[in-house]
């Protein structure tokens, strides 16, 4: 029993780092679209490099809490009925819809960044909205 509030309280700590990330998610798209790849990996560069520090323990906590929850599910007995909740469907969801999904996803980003790229005033004004908003 002790075992298990033992990973229960390390689920809820990278649950908590995962909020965290996600909230400092909005400063790494900022700085993304603010400074120019030469500027990021010449001038300021370690605060390029912390950016991308943030972004691997982003991910890493992020697989983390998807194979605890994948544990979960393959110890879950066929009697008890699992949790409804967005994880636990994404996992035992059949995956071809879900990559149909991320490649949709995916081609919008794309689409979007190839126009701000070949639509610099359109950059300049997304630039001047991010930097209004107080985060």
């Amino acid at each position: 029993m002790l075992n298990h509030q033992r990973v229960q309280n390390l689920v809820v700590e990278d649950i908590t780092n995962f909020v965290k990330f996600i909230e400092s998610g909005f400063d790494v798209i900022k700085f993304a679209l603010l400074y120019l790849a030469f500027l990021r990996h010449t001038v300021i560069k370690k605060k390029n490099q912390a950016m991308l520090s943030n972004r691997r323990n982003y991910m890493e906590t992020l697989v983390k809490i998807i194979n605890h929850r994948r544990n979960v599910i393959e110890n879950t007995s066929v009697e008890n009925e699992l949790r409804h909740d967005m994880l636990t469907s994404l996992i035992t969801a059949n995956t071809e819809p879900i990559a149909g999904g991320v490649d949709t996803t995916a081609n919008l980003l794309c689409f979007v960044i190839y126009y701000l790229c070949h639509y610099p005033d359109v950059l300049a004004r997304l630039q001047k909205e991010l930097d209004s908003i107080d985060l």
